[in-house]
């Protein structure tokens, strides 16, 4: 096994979102629980109401505070609910499960039979002929092999970059631009 070259990469997070992404999708998905949970409370409360004033106990709302009590009441008893719905909904989680976390460090060493990728003490294998497909941007390679995407930075290479579209090339694999 034979060294040809190496590549250092840092990125931002495991899934390769940047912290702003992952706050703004949190943020979606807590926008998406809340109006879910109005609707649903509001939906129980408004009803209840209702058939608490016309039918049951008119005679019971002949002051303001009267009235705005039992609401809210019947806003609680709609809330219930709401909080299972939710839940089945979305699940127990109180987020999309990414967490902002610090820059990992890929260390990618290419040799003549395969692709080891090094992060933490913690090494990966990657043959030629496993690679599904390989991408690039102005600034980066993503290499997609088992589901899974590396991303390679293309400043962090021992050698011109040049070396690893010619290495790819040659191990039968297309680079295929980005359009996104």
């Amino acid at each position: 096994m034979i060294v040809l070259f190496q590549n250092s990469t840092t990125v931002k997070t495991e899934s390769n979102k940047s912290d702003y992404d992952i706050i703004h999708e949190n943020n979606e998905l807590n926008r998406r629980k809340k109006k879910l949970r109005y609707g649903v409370t509001f939906a129980v409360a408004i009803p209840l109401f209702i058939v608490i004033y016309v039918l049951m106990l008119p005679r019971l709302f002949q002051t303001y505070s009267t009235c705005v009590a039992v609401l809210l009441i019947c806003v609680a008893i709609g809330y219930l609910p709401s909080e299972m719905i939710v839940k089945s909904v979305f699940g127990n989680g109180t987020g999309t499960g990414e967490v902002i976390s610090g820059p990992k460090v890929f260390k990618y060493v290419f040799t003549d039979e395969k692709i080891m990728v090094t992060r933490d003490f913690d090494t990966i294998n990657i043959p030629y002929n496993g690679i599904e497909r390989v991408t690039q941007n102005p600034y980066y390679y993503n290499l997609y092999f088992m589901g899974n995407k590396y991303t390679i930075d293309k400043q962090g290479f021992t050698c011109p970059a040049a070396e690893f579209e010619k290495l790819m090339y040659d191990m039968g694999k297309e680079i295929e631009i980005e359009l996104s």
